[in-house]
């Protein structure tokens, strides 16, 4: 089937973004499909220029003029005078600022019902296991692909989003306090879900408690009504999220949980046949 991707017009883009449309004698014209690698841009989507630590995007708008890009959105201190193709242009601030707020406009342009994963392990196997899942019983659910998780991937994510899904399930990742707060800004889930805490990224997030309490932004940051599933199997979770929540979902092997599987049988090649609820 063919999806509806994320098409706007420039002068949309403009007003989403606080920007200033540079061209607006083709602000009507409008892109489809978001790009911030000139390498891998499609005809007729929007460059976004972001300038990282070790790259500037600006200096590759010109390669993706030649790509087909439909327009830019660039920051201020790029002329646009000096440019070579008949190209929309919206400046602003801050481009990394600006995608973050357009992704977060668009997730909430459209009526999907969104799940956010995340944990210190297992969060890609679990997004694709509950896509799997999903996808038996409805046909409009989109997951993230690959690694899109923190705060330059999620808004290429939510981008690539279809406008008719009915369920997102999008894996979120962090490596220091307060991206998880920015994340679930972007994503506003309707359902979290913390697979487990683990010592990954102690350097910055100090103790296995920095991380819980890390990954737990994302509860504390959601509406009340978000629903969350925590590891009833992982004591620095279960101790630590009574100091956002009492009321959560929980799942687990070796301690009571909500959902706990009946019986777990190891098969020689390393699988398991897992029965939950009379349901192998």
């Amino acid at each position: 089937r063919r999806w509806t991707l994320i098409s706007l017009r420039f002068d949309q883009l403009a007003r989403m973004t606080g920007g200033t449309l540079q061209t607006a004698r083709i602000g009507d014209r409008s892109f489809t499909g978001v790009s911030i690698d000139s390498r891998t841009l499609k005809a007729g989507e929007l460059f976004i220029a972001l300038r990282g630590e070790r790259v500037d995007g600006h200096a590759y708008i010109e390669q993706a003029i030649q790509r087909g890009a439909a327009g830019l959105l660039t920051e201020m201190s790029f002329r646009a005078d000096s440019l070579s193709g008949d190209v929309a242009v919206v400046a602003v601030q801050n481009s990394h600022e600006a995608m973050m707020s357009m992704a977060r406009q668009y997730r909430d342009m459209t009526s999907a019902k969104v799940v956010g994963i995340t944990g210190s392990n297992g969060k890609t196997t679990t997004k694709e296991i509950t896509y799997t899942l999903l996808s038996a019983v409805d046909k409009d659910v989109y997951r993230s692909s690959g690694n899109l998780n923190n705060l330059y991937g999620m808004p290429l994510a939510i981008f690539a989003m279809p406008k008719e899904t009915s369920v997102a399930i999008l894996e979120m990742g962090i490596s220091q306090p307060g991206e998880m707060t920015k994340l679930t800004q972007i994503v506003h889930p309707d359902l979290a879900v913390i697979t487990n805490i683990g010592a990954t990224h102690l350097e910055f997030l100090g103790s296995l408690e920095g991380v819980a309490r890390a990954k737990l932004e994302m509860v504390a940051s959601s509406s009340p009504e978000t629903e969350v599933i925590i590891n009833a199997d992982d004591p620095v979770l279960t101790k630590e999220i009574s100091l956002y929540r009492d009321n959560y979902i929980t799942f687990g092997i070796t301690h009571a949980a909500t959902f706990e599987p009946e019986k777990i049988q190891r098969q020689s090649d390393g699988t398991a046949i897992v029965t939950i609820e009379g349901h192998r």
